[in-house]
């Protein structure tokens, strides 16, 4: 299973957003940040999620799927 690689906030947040189908701005008051921070580290997971999956690799190797 591929989110098992992602950090426990990318997770969080991909659980939140897609199987509670919260809104990014209800999924920030549970999680205690911003909605933007929120909608920013849906985009990074999916990214992520991505390139795990394709193995791909983007902007010059700048992504790094173990950053936290």
């Amino acid at each position: 299973d591929a989110l098992r690689f992602l950090p426990r906030r990318d997770r969080d947040v991909l659980h939140l957003v897609y199987h509670e189908s919260l809104t990014l701005e209800k999924a920030a008051k549970r999680l205690r940040i911003t909605k933007e921070r929120v909608r920013q580290i849906k985009v990074r997971a999916i990214e992520r999620l991505r390139l795990r999956m394709t193995g791909e690799k983007t902007r010059g190797d700048t992504l790094r799927l173990d950053l936290p």
